[in-house]
């Protein structure tokens, strides 16, 4: 770790990291839920603790946050400033189920290049590992037998066996057998596998978990053996592994559900959880319709940022992968992305916004990524958007000036908040890498990113002061 810190410290200043800010909760003498907000300012502490982002195992108090803030916690980094209200840029990524690498690969490979060096910014990046941490499933929504057939091997890092009637250990975490398979502690695991070996059946009988904990730790290598580092022929034959045991255990994991002990659930993508009431128009009344406790720590953070006006949202698609120049580069797969904003009739940035984009695609044609063209994802009643060369023009409001239904997520949840003027926030663009390529293809990807469409987008809007 100490080797991860020195460097952690170069690349922070190098890329001018200022304060970080952290949200999380506290209890209060009642037992409830309280949002604290903490600043950091030295910069050894602020490096510290990003270097720490991965290991909500470590002791905070070293940088100055209570043990409540190893778990949900958000932090927001200030980049080339030390003043919130500087800001009118966000960049975020991470708070997705299914990030991989392109959080991680911004943050060292892009950030720090180019103009980027110089634009004041927030960023709410969590690295690799965090966005599918455990403390990120609070809320865990069960899963039906018929829904089991259309499961693939990539959802294993999700799904959870869960004992019924569901219990929290310590009054903080829901008890299932992902977190005695893979506990940040030995600590942990054995408190859970206390909770477990007291539960008693409905004959008042002790329950023998074994075999569902057997199972859950099959998930986990399913999982590990599609993200493994191998190249070539290797790398694939252990991802085809990966997708044969899949097939093989799909039939138990349905009699998971059909036993008197356990239910099968999936962890919640974060970024699901932003309704917005339509009658609100004051920023108390719109957080209170969150259900989400960390949806809430982060409309809170973009709130504290005043004047941001436009977000930066780096998401990985998990099904996308074809890369390489061996097909034509237009298809159902590849890079696309999301441009939400308020404007229908009378977009101010319509012009500067098709020319970037089309310079953007055909940079990336030229290098051989595939863009996507067709639906988003049929299998997701919240989007079912069609991609034109890789550009999804996604106004919140329609034709007559009225707000449409926002689908739950960060990015159309801030822009509905800039329209009803209780935040500033005027556009998100959320980018959907392909999560299948290389990380040196992501790299290249960003990279071409950031060059052809962010930079330049905020060079005409005036973000560099």
């Amino acid at each position: 770790m100490h080797e991860e810190r020195f460097n952690q410290v170069d690349h922070d200043r190098s890329r001018g990291v200022g304060p970080t800010i952290s949200y999380f909760y506290s209890d209060d003498v009642d037992g409830n839920d309280v949002p604290i907000k903490v600043r950091i300012n030295d910069p050894t502490k602020v490096n510290k603790l990003r270097a720490l982002r991965n290991d909500r195992t470590a002791s905070l108090a070293e940088v100055g946050l209570p043990e409540e803030a190893r778990l949900s916690r958000v932090d927001v980094t200030l980049v080339n400033t030390r003043n919130p209200d500087d800001v009118e840029v966000i960049f975020i990524s991470g708070i997705h189920a299914d990030e991989v690498q392109t959080s991680k690969i911004y943050e060292i490979n892009t950030s720090n290049t180019g103009d980027m060096s110089s634009l004041p910014r927030a960023e709410i990046i969590e690295p690799n590992d965090t966005a599918a941490m455990l403390g990120r499933r609070d809320n865990l929504v069960p899963i039906k037998n018929e829904e089991v057939d259309a499961l693939m091997a990539e959802d294993a890092l999700n799904l959870v066996i869960l004992p019924k009637n569901g219990q929290l250990v310590n009054n903080e975490k829901l008890l299932g057998l992902d977190v005695i398979a893979e506990a940040w502690t030995e600590e942990e695991r054995t408190q859970f596998r206390q909770a477990m070996d007291i539960l008693r059946d409905g004959d008042d009988k002790s329950i023998d978990y074994s075999y569902e904990l057997k199972l859950q730790k099959l998930l986990f290598t399913i999982r590990d053996l599609l993200n493994n580092k191998d190249k070539g022929e290797i790398k694939q034959k252990k991802i085809n592994r990966a997708r044969r045991y899949f097939n093989l255990i799909k039939p138990l994991l349905k009699k998971i559900n059909e036993s008197k002990n356990f239910i099968l659930a999936r962890k919640i993508n974060l970024n699901r959880q932003f309704p917005v009431d339509e009658r609100s128009n004051n920023f108390e009344n719109s957080r209170k319709v969150l259900t989400w406790p960390e949806a809430k720590l982060l409309v809170t953070a973009t709130a504290d940022l005043p004047n941001a006006k436009y977000i930066f949202s780096l998401h990985e698609d998990p099904e996308n992968y074809k890369d390489g120049s061996d097909e034509e580069p237009d298809s159902y797969q590849g890079f696309y992305f999301y441009d939400t904003h308020y404007f229908f009739n009378d977009d101010p940035d319509r012009d500067l916004v098709f020319r970037l984009k089309e310079e953007l695609i055909d940079a990336l044609k030229k290098e051989g990524f595939h863009i996507k063209n067709g639906i988003d994802d049929p299998n997701d009643p919240d989007l079912g958007l069609s991609a034109e060369n890789g550009y999804i023009n996604a106004p919140i409001i329609n034709k007559d000036d009225q707000m449409d239904k926002v689908d739950g997520t960060y990015e159309t949840a801030m822009v509905a908040l800039g329209l009803k003027n209780i935040l500033k926030i005027e556009r998100a663009f959320c980018f959907e890498i392909p999560g299948k390529i290389s990380s040196d293809r992501k790299t290249l990807l960003l990279s071409i990113l950031q060059e052809k469409f962010i930079l330049p987008f905020l060079k005409a809007k005036d973000c560099f002061k």
